[in-house]
């Protein structure tokens, strides 16, 4: 299996922006804004396509993580909020689904739609081109 990169805006929205990945997206926030409690337990996505169109945005956040000082293993992941930041660091980098991954629905699920073989050729085409402007900016 290839996964694509959540790094990506694309991947990223593909992931967590539907309205399919609404739990997924609640999974990953009670993760890493409240030590997996589940706080949120029920949210609105917005189109990540269409940004703008005037919806009132009381709530907003800035969550931080810096992927390269997250060095543990996937036999170190000790919590749900270390195995979201594993998936977002290392998804494309993975062969198959980790049974770790697998015991959590939310991460399962967020897996399988990162999973390259469930894109379009259209959105293979886009991630590819997201990807070589941020090899370029690199």
């Amino acid at each position: 299996m290839n996964f694509i990169s959540p790094k990506t805006d694309f991947a990223f929205k593909k992931i967590f922006g539907s309205t399919d990945s609404q739990d997924i997206l609640i999974s990953l926030l009670n993760a890493l804004i409240y030590n997996t409690n589940p706080v949120i337990q029920d949210l609105e996505i917005i189109d990540p396509y269409h940004p703008g169109d005037g919806v009132d945005r009381k709530d907003s956040y800035l969550i931080v993580v810096e992927l390269p000082k997250f060095t543990k293993t996937l036999d170190e992941l000790d919590s749900l909020t270390d195995k979201w930041i594993y998936f977002i660091k290392e998804a494309a980098n993975l062969d198959v689904i980790p049974p770790a991954f697998r015991q959590v629905p939310e991460l399962d699920k967020a897996m399988n739609m990162a999973n390259q073989a469930n894109l379009t050729v259209e959105e293979v085409e886009e991630l590819r081109q997201r990807e070589l402007f941020l090899e370029a900016q690199q």
